[in-house]
């Protein structure tokens, strides 16, 4: 299966597509107008929040077989269009969760230890 990676993902993803045989082509950032003009050559596609994938574009995906939505929100595909056409659709949704901790436990400690306070006056000369 030839997989197109539209959004940047972790590397070791990328592997284990191509350790399975398939055809792997990245164009993270890819323009909406490349999009459109390639896509009826792939049999997946994998994109995250910025490649948004509507009913326009999935159409002229005619060969498409599965979208992989690297994250948790489904908003920036057309599900319905998807379903449709018989594509179908994943996504990660326990991916983000180690990162959502780390983040909030970092939070927790900048708050504890009043480190935007000491932040903003290190900044102010005080």
């Amino acid at each position: 299966m030839k997989i197109l990676i539209a959004d940047k993902i972790d590397e070791k993803g990328i592997e284990i597509f191509e350790k399975n045989g398939h055809e792997v082509d990245k164009r993270f950032g890819i323009s909406k107008e490349d999009l459109n003009n390639e896509i009826g050559k792939y049999h997946g596609i994998v994109v995250r929040s910025a490649t948004k994938l509507r009913a326009d574009t999935l159409e002229k995906a005619e060969n498409m077989k599965a979208i992989g939505r690297a994250g948790v929100g489904l908003d920036n595909i057309d599900l319905e269009k998807a379903e449709e056409l018989g594509i179908k659709v994943f996504n990660t949704p326990e991916a983000p969760s180690v990162s959502v901790a780390e983040l909030a436990l970092g939070f927790m400690f900048s708050l504890a230890r009043h480190i935007s306070i000491a932040d903003e006056t290190m900044h102010r000369d005080e």
